[in-house]
């Protein structure tokens, strides 16, 4: 059964998320953070969007998730990390969602939106390299699942059939915008696809003006699985040292983690809403380099 939501930023205003509801909606990305971290008064207006509306939302019963609108262009570390760096911008991301509540209130993927600006001739994005952008775009999604939340890659048809090297994103869960065709047409074209981005047109009570309307494309998955092994969700708790490469589906654990440590490590399927399943089949199990075990471990959609 498909969820039907939006997605949101505070160009849409205030929104009566108990309509919003009410009128089938069951679930919201809303935007937490935009390039780097400068303090600016626009930061502080999206991070208290985000606040508000998180509160706001699970308070109507509609379950959210967040997402980045990324101007990074390298993949630099540490002492060398920018403002220009993933790094940066993830840390910027997660620390806005951390404060809005971290998993305890934004349950979703946590989302990379890389987009080209068409209003801006000199879009750092728009004559990238494919393998620069998706070396960003990996690297977006490995901080994101280093801090314990599940990612999820944004784009378009331009993006997926144009600049990204499609085949280096292995079990990155995906949330694809295009409009205009089938949801079968989603799948065959984005086979990743957790959710779709279906119109930017959209309407929606409790919300004044055009809304994004998505659908989440998952079947309800009820975690009794036909093997009878328990499977967890491929999401470390924060601050766990455990953590998933999903597109090299790997699962990384310290040198000497025992099997109830990792599972310990690991948050199990929540019971309290629709659960999803990207696969069933299990992670590899490295440490750091060295291939370990194959463990009953699966990604899972929700």
């Amino acid at each position: 059964m498909n969820m039907n939501g939006i997605d949101v930023s505070s160009n849409n205003g205030t929104i009566n998320w108990s309509q919003v509801k009410a009128a089938g909606y069951d679930f919201a990305f809303i935007k937490a953070s935009e390039g780097y971290p400068d303090n600016s008064s626009a930061d502080i207006t999206m991070r208290n969007y985000l606040i508000q509306n998180v509160q706001a939302a699970n308070q109507a019963g509609v379950i959210c998730g967040a997402y980045h609108y990324s101007s990074a262009t390298d993949t630099d570390t540490g002492a060398n990390a920018k403002y220009s760096s993933v790094e940066t911008q993830a840390k910027f991301f997660i620390n806005n969602v951390k404060l809005a509540g971290g998993f305890n209130k934004i349950k979703l993927p946590l989302c990379i939106d890389i987009e080209i600006n068409d209003n801006d001739p000199n879009d750092p994005y728009r004559d990238m390299p494919s393998a620069q952008l998706t070396a960003i775009a990996k690297a977006f999604a490995l901080e994101i699942s280093k801090a314990g939340f599940v990612p999820c890659l944004y784009l378009n048809n331009d993006f997926l059939a144009n600049r990204y090297i499609m085949s280096e994103f292995g079990d990155l869960n995906m949330w694809y915008a295009r409009y205009g065709i089938s949801q079968t047409d989603v799948i065959n074209q984005c086979p990743n696809a957790m959710f779709w981005q279906q119109s930017k047109t959209g309407t929606v009570n409790g919300i004044s003006g055009h809304v994004d309307l998505d659908v989440a494309l998952t079947s309800i998955y009820n975690n009794a699985s036909s093997d009878g092994a328990i499977y967890y969700c491929a999401q470390t708790k924060t601050g766990s040292s455990v953590y998933i490469d999903y597109c090299e589906k790997k699962l990384y654990v310290p040198t000497g983690y025992s099997n109830t440590q990792i599972l310990n490590s690991l948050r199990p399927l929540p019971g309290n809403y629709a659960q999803y399943i990207l696969n069933t089949n299990s992670l590899e199990v490295y440490d750091n380099v060295n291939h370990v075990s194959r463990q009953y471990f699966a990604i899972v959609r929700y």
